[in-house]
């Protein structure tokens, strides 16, 4: 799975291809025996107020260590898992997000990528002591019952665009100019934008991962004049009709549109001209200079004294 997170879609022989669309068949299978077990209720959920900040961070750390996309996906889940349905107090709720992405990592990242204890604790400005990031990890995977292997739409998203030979080909029709192999770069960038704010909207953390992937790819299209929407590889790679995607394509759209509105150019332009050596479906968000994520609003008050999780996950808010 990694793998297929970092290779390159237009580097991918037939051999490769056939592969990823074994893997999509695979995940497909997956997710409707799997569809269901957890619901986010972004209503009821004990760490909404805070949801927002904690995901932000979590991409921030990911996109800073080039983590693949996967990974970010993955230990958001985990964190909803936890935090929604488990009374933590606010002055620990960073440790909960810190472990489950050490977690997160360990599962999707190769051993050599597995930060170290050092690096842990410098992510959340040397806040933690080694002995309580150790017992929250702990706690956070008893809490968990072990079961890690949870599906994402990051983990769909790449075999799908490796089956669309990179999202758009010259069949396409575009609205400006002629359709060149550009498009597909372009396509690529801006698909990773466009699911970076799909991850914190919590409206779509309960969709079908694979349907919220389409119509990821969907509106990404749509946003550089890419015609058909849904072409019939999309179809086919994702096993929907343009219909059951539609209603998230708009949605997102409209998100992108309130995100980038006053941007006299968008994340997509951004991240390409810094980037643009860097060519895997990483989720990356611009690193802010002189950015301290312990001070963030929510966490204001935090002290390592406070965060000991002795008993970490059955304690009430801390006020």
């Amino acid at each position: 799975m990694v793998a297929l997170a970092r290779a390159r879609a237009d580097a991918i022989g037939p051999d490769g291809a056939d592969l990823c669309a074994d893997v999509a068949r695979e995940l497909l299978r997956r997710e409707r025996a799997d569809h269901g077990a957890f619901v986010l209720d972004g209503a009821t959920a004990h760490h909404a107020a805070y949801r927002a900040q904690l995901v932000e961070w979590i991409l921030d750390v990911c996109a800073g260590e080039r983590y693949g996309p996967t990974t970010a996906d993955v230990a958001i889940g985990y964190m909803d898992r936890v935090l929604s349905k488990t009374v933590v107090p606010k002055t620990s709720l960073h440790l909960v997000a810190l472990c489950c992405l050490q977690i997160a990592v360990k599962y999707e990242e190769i051993e050599e990528r597995v930060p170290t204890m050092a690096k842990l604790r410098a992510w959340t400005s040397n806040m933690y002591s080694p002995d309580i990031i150790q017992k929250m990890e702990l706690a956070v995977l008893i809490e968990l019952k072990w079961e890690l292997g949870i599906l994402t739409p990051a983990h769909f998203l790449e075999s799908f665009l490796t089956m669309m030979n990179g999202g758009t080909t010259s069949e396409d029709e575009v609205d400006v100019g002629v359709w060149t192999p550009q498009y597909q770069e372009e396509l690529r960038h801006l698909v990773c934008q466009m699911y970076s704010l799909c991850v914190q909207d919590v409206s779509l953390a309960n969709e079908l991962p694979s349907r919220v992937a389409a119509a990821v790819i969907a509106a990404s299209r749509l946003n550089l004049g890419i015609k058909p929407l849904c072409p019939p590889t999309l179809r086919v790679a994702a096993n929907v009709t343009p219909q059951q995607i539609y209603p998230l394509v708009t949605h997102m759209h409209r998100m992108w549109e309130e995100a980038y509105e006053d941007d006299e150019t968008t994340m997509m332009e951004a991240d390409v001209k810094a980037h643009a050596d860097f060519n895997s479906l990483a989720i990356a968000i611009p690193q802010q200079e002189g950015v301290v994520y312990a001070d963030k609003p929510g966490f204001e008050q935090r002290i390592t004294e406070n965060a000991s999780p002795t008993c970490p996950l059955d304690m009430q808010w801390d006020e």
